[in-house]
């Protein structure tokens, strides 16, 4: 499932690339048992089949309405010049390729595909992953303390970390090397320059109600830099949580975390439970980051 959000639980910087990892859908060079890890395998007519759809499908979808009507598709992309430079030389052209031009391309430009003696080919990617490439916020994340008497202090981080800012996307004629992007720098708590007070919340005797506060605090912190988001896209309900154990999390509704504004009885028993879930598993100190994921 692809998510346009996720959110990162880590306890230091290095490590966030490495869960983003688990998840992604290319194999990362470096690993050991890239070998022993399972491929899907298409037939060399899979490989051309598959190829022609997607040929039909982009002339059903931009070619021909491009040939309906040239000027106004023109206007449509004219800040694309690329696109429109493939709509219209190159694509008609990939239309008259034959059968072995279209076989022989695929495998000659996309070095995901490994060819057998029988002409099949195998995937060096897996399609069970959760998405194709992620690119991560310009701030380095936050740091929550949750030993604090309160656990109402939230501690940023200072400044920004180049390698943390790369966006990770497979290129077409090379494969990719991850090692740089584990480069990141581990930042400690003493490292940390500036603290940062979450605003009161409303006053209550409750000690019941008190423990719900402190633990919403905590889930604000995965919530993270969210909200910063959602004004480029509104239409995003849900996000995904990946835990420093490596696991994925689907459909983490937004209005779980950070939004509530008044604690009722019914959220009482969700904040309960993502708390469980999220935060007293991890310990004193983690990180978090937001970033984008596609497919």
């Amino acid at each position: 499932m692809a998510h346009d959000i996720v959110a990162v639980i880590s306890k230091n910087l290095k490590d966030v690339h490495k869960l983003l990892d688990l998840h992604w859908i290319y194999y990362p060079i470096e690993d050991m048992f890239l070998d022993d890890m399972e491929r899907i395998t298409y037939t060399r007519e899979e490989v051309i089949s598959r190829a022609k759809g997607k040929l039909e499908e982009f002339n059903k979808v931009f070619y021909s309405k491009y040939l309906m009507d040239k000027e106004s598709f023109k206007k449509q992309y004219k800040y694309w010049p690329g696109f429109l430079e493939y709509v219209e030389k190159v694509f008609p052209e990939d239309l008259k390729r034959s059968d072995d031009e279209i076989y022989e391309d695929i495998v000659r430009h996309q070095l995901s595909l490994k060819r057998k003696e029988d002409g099949s080919v195998s995937l060096d990617y897996n399609p069970d992953r959760k998405f194709a490439r992620y690119s991560l916020p310009r701030t380095q994340g936050t740091l929550w303390d949750f030993k604090c008497p309160d656990r109402k202090i939230r501690r940023k981080t200072k400044g920004r970390v180049k390698d943390l800012m790369r966006e990770r996307r497979p290129l077409k004629n090379e494969r990719v090397n991850l090692q740089k992007y584990w480069d990141g720098v581990m930042k400690r708590p003493e490292d940390v320059k500036e603290i940062i007070e979450l605003d009161g919340l409303t006053p209550d005797t409750s000690e019941r109600y008190k423990d719900c506060c402190n633990k919403r605090d905590a889930l604000i912190g995965i919530y993270g830099d969210f909200e910063n988001f959602l004004k480029y896209n509104n239409k995003v309900q849900s996000f995904a949580v990946i835990t420093p154990d490596g696991k994925w999390h689907e459909n983490v509704l937004r209005d779980w975390f950070g939004n509530v504004t008044h604690i009722i009885e019914g959220e009482k028993e969700w904040i309960d439970n993502y708390y469980e879930r999220f935060i007293e598993p991890y310990g004193e100190y983690f990180i978090t980051f937001v970033c984008f994921a596609h497919y």
